[in-house]
């Protein structure tokens, strides 16, 4: 139910037809396509294949199969990424990742454990339990012995690092508890008291809570998110959601139109705004919607619908 660096959305039935297939909304689980992960992530499909490539997503068993990433590759790679945007070079996140897999193979993505921390010139550092370990300090890696120089490491450089990053390394924990909800929602809430203006973290924090039935919490939380960054696009479109069963419908059209503001490729907020419409029998911006839709997802269940409505 969760993806490491973005929000999630929640489900959403449309109201004027019956079930159909699966929308954005209604996909909260893995595994992604290679194109889901590269919107998700704000990359390019062409990067994520050349660092698949480049043994910077673990191995397939079958090489030849599309490539499909859970929840844990996208936090790893999300990590990367931001390993990269500060300046740490490829080859060097590579070759940290054989050492780490190597060294520490009880560790299924080693990829979200890699830190960079200020001051050291050799590259990433392997984060363990709390504990930073770097290629020199291998023996660091056996936690099950408290040695007394590995609690001092961990103190100073968790006493260096900002709420920030702290709030960061909470919201990626959430996102890897696939299955432990209770957990998850722990780890949100940690992020959200370190930085409270994390707004992936207010918006995954929401869709646990919706999940679990408490619209009214989850709301308030995605209006957080919104407080705190206008433009997430997650967050208006799971609000809008939530104001549709409500009945709220105004409420509901602006938070989708602001959605598609955001993200014009975005196709089911296109998609549920012409559902909406039509249930407000405003006839001409559901059908703009509609060309917008088809435009995007030219074939699959809702474009037939969609080609269905544009004909009458």
């Amino acid at each position: 139910m969760w993806f490491s660096g973005e929000a999630q959305t929640i489900p959403h039935q449309p109201h004027s037809l019956g079930q159909g297939t699966q929308q954005r909304g209604e996909r909260l689980g893995p595994p992604y396509t290679l194109g889901e992960a590269a919107r998700i992530l704000g990359l390019s499909p062409a990067r994520l294949r050349y660092w698949s490539r480049r043994d910077l997503i673990a191995e397939r068993a079958d090489a030849a199969s599309p490539l499909r990433l859970d929840f844990s590759e996208l936090a790893g790679l999300r990590n990367i990424a931001a390993l990269r945007q500060r300046g740490v070079p490829l080859q060097r996140i590579r070759e940290r990742l054989r050492w780490a897999r190597r060294t520490a193979p009880e560790l299924r993505n080693p990829s979200t454990a890699l830190r960079e921390t200020e001051g050291r010139a050799r590259g990433p550092v392997l984060s363990v339990d709390g504990v930073l370990v770097d290629e020199a300090g291998q023996l660091c890696l056996d936690w099950a012995a408290e040695s007394s120089r590995v609690a001092r490491l961990a103190e100073h450089v968790l006493a260096r690092e900002t709420p920030e990053e702290r709030a960061r390394q909470a919201f990626e924990e959430g996102c890897r508890y696939d299955c432990d909800v209770e957990a998850a929602a722990r780890a949100y809430r940690r992020a959200i008291e370190l930085d409270p203006e994390f707004a992936d973290a207010y918006c995954n924090l929401g869709t646990l809570l919706y999940n679990g039935g408490e619209r009214e919490a989850a709301k308030r939380h995605y209006l957080a998110a919104i407080d705190t960054e206008p433009s997430h696009l997650e967050a208006h479109f799971n609000v809008a959601n939530l104001f549709e069963e409500e009945g709220r419908d105004e409420a509901a059209l602006r938070h989708y139109r602001r959605a598609t503001a955001i993200d014009p490729l975005f196709a089911d907020a296109h998609l549920n705004l012409a559902l909406l419409y039509e249930k407000l029998e405003l006839w001409r911006s559901a059908k703009k919607r509609w060309r917008a839709y088809l435009g995007l997802r030219p074939s699959g269940h809702w474009a037939e619908i969609a080609r269905e409505r544009l004909d009458r």
